[in-house]
């Protein structure tokens, strides 16, 4: 009795969803391998695809994470970040484009990895979509 309880909820809420369009939260991610040691996460939170938290990962630990929204659409890391023998400086930035009905958004990021082998310069989307 319980579970058809739960179950009427749940598609009372979905057909309330659909008539109003008030809880349908995105839930848009994107994964961007930067190198061996590290990858950009960025989920886009809230109906209008403008806010969006960024983090970089070695794995599946997050190392750092920041949120974009629209009056802030520009971080940049406090540290530099240590794995191996890769080293993601702190002079890296990511900016937002928050999308509009003419063009989509995006996050930019741009930075560098130091490597025993040498400096690797980055400017490149990391994740890219329309409303």
């Amino acid at each position: 009795m319980l579970l058809r309880r739960i179950c009427m909820y749940a598609i009372m809420s979905i057909i309330i969803t659909a008539i109003y369009g008030q809880a349908a939260i995105a839930q848009d991610k994107f994964e961007y391998r930067l190198s061996p040691a590290f990858s950009i996460s960025v989920q886009l939170i809230g109906t209008k695809k403008d806010t969006a938290e960024v983090k970089i990962k070695n794995g599946y630990m997050t190392l750092w994470a920041s949120v974009l929204i629209t009056l802030s659409p520009v971080t940049r890391l406090q540290y530099d970040l240590v794995s191996g023998q890769e080293t993601l400086k702190r002079t890296a930035t990511f900016s937002m484009i928050v999308p509009s009905l003419n063009r989509s958004g995006s996050i930019t990021m741009i930075g560098e990895i130091e490597t025993k082998y040498g400096t690797q310069h980055f400017n490149t989307v990391v994740a890219s979509w329309t409303l």
